[in-house]
C-alpha cells in the first residue's frame, strides 16, 4: 500500500476490527507501547486491534474510568495510514460505550504530543475540543551525549550509581515507594516491570538511600524515552552521576538511537538542559482533547 494516497471508503479492504486479549496479543504487539501489554492482560486496560487482509496493523488501548474513557495509544502501521483505520478503531470504541448507557461513560479523553506530524488534524476531524498545555517534550541523539556536559562534571564522591539489573526486586519496591513519595514515576508502572530497561535505568545512592533515579523504556522506531527522571537530593551531582552511567549504557548499546525527554516541569527542564547542553532540542508540545458522547 502507499501511504502517501488516501482511498475512498469504497476502495478500502473490509477492516476487521475485534478485542485484544492473551490469545492474540502476540499479533498486535507491535501497535501499542510495551507498557501497556501487562495491563491489557490484567484487564486494567482494554484494546481494540484491526486486521486488513489477515493483516494486523492497528490497535487503540483505553482505560474506563468512571464517566471518563481515556485512550492510551492508538497506532496504526505507516502503510495503512489515511485509510480511515485508526478513526473506525476510535469510533468502534465510542459505539459500544454509546450503546451500552450502564457504564455511564460520558466523554472520551486524550492525550497526545504535536510534532506536526497530523495529530492535531486527526483529533479534531473526530470532533475532539483541544487545548494546548505548557508541557513538552525534546531529543537528542545518542550520539551528541559524549559531548554533553553532565559528561564533564566531576564524580561525585560518597555516591554509589547502579544499574537496575543489579537490584533486587524488594529494592527496587524500596525504590517504588520514594519515588510514589515524590510523586516522581508518572507511568503507573512498577519498576519491577518489564517496559523498564534494566540495563539502562540506573539509581544513585547515598548512605544506603535512594537520591536520583533515571528509567528508560523503549518507544520503537529508535527511540527511547528518559520516562522517570528523579532527585531528592540538594546537589545536582548526584544527578550527574546517574545521567552519565546512563549515557554511558545508551551510547554503548543503543548508538543509533534519539532520546525523548518529557520537560513536564518548568524546575526538570531548566535541569534537563543544563545536563545535556544546546543539542537537545524542543520538537513536541502536548495537547489535551475531550470528546463528548
Amino acid at each position: 500500500m502507499n501511504a502517501a494516497v488516501q482511498l475512498s471508503p469504497e476502495e478500502m479492504p473490509p477492516i476487521e476490527i475485534g478485542l485484544i486479549d492473551a490469545d492474540n496479543i502476540d499479533f498486535f504487539a507491535r501497535y501499542f507501547p510495551p507498557e501497556m501489554r501487562g495491563p491489557v492482560l490484567r484487564g486494567e486496560v482494554s484494546a481494540l486491534g484491526a486486521v486488513v487482509s489477515e493483516t494486523a496493523c492497528a490497535a487503540i488501548v483505553y482505560r474506563l474510568d468512571g464517566v471518563l474513557v481515556t485512550v492510551e495509544s492508538l497506532y496504526v502501521a505507516p502503510d495503512y495510514r489515511r485509510q480511515y483505520i485508526a478513526s473506525t478503531l476510535f469510533y468502534e470504541m465510542v459505539i459500544f460505550f454509546a450503546s451500552h448507557p450502564d457504564f455511564g461513560v460520558q466523554a472520551v479523553d486524550a492525550t497526545f504530543m504535536d510534532g506536526g506530524d497530523g495529530l492535531r488534524g486527526f483529533f479534531q476531524s473526530l470532533n475532539f475540543v483541544l487545548e494546548d498545555g505548557q508541557e513538552q517534550t525534546a531529543a537528542i541523539a545518542v550520539g551528541d551525549l559524549l559531548s554533553a556536559p553532565l559528561m564533564s562534571l566531576k564524580e561525585a564522591a560518597g555516591y554509589t550509581v547502579l544499574p537496575f539489573s543489579k537490584l533486587s526486586p524488594p529494592h527496587l519496591r524500596e525504590l517504588d515507594a520514594v519515588l510514589a513519595k515524590y510523586g516522581a514515576n508518572m507511568t503507573g508502572l512498577p519498576l519491577t516491570d518489564s517496559a523498564f530497561l534494566s540495563d539502562l535505568s540506573f539509581v544513585c545512592y547515598k548512605n544506603k538511600e535512594p537520591v536520583s533515579c533515571v528509567c528508560f523504556t523503549e518507544s520503537g522506531a529508535d527511540e527511547l524515552i528518559l520516562s522517570v527522571f528523579f532527585t531528592a537530593a540538594p546537589s545536582s551531582l548526584p544527578v550527574a552521576a546517574t545521567l552519565r552511567a546512563a549515557a554511558n549504557a545508551v551510547i554503548a548499546a543503543r548508538p543509533g538511537y534519539n532520546v525523548c525527554v518529557p520537560l513536564l516541569q518548568e524546575s526538570a527542564s531548566k535541569l534537563t538542559r543544563h545536563m545535556l547542553g544546546d543539542r537537545l532540542t524542543v520538537r513536541d508540545k502536548l495537547v489535551y482533547g475531550i470528546f463528548v458522547i
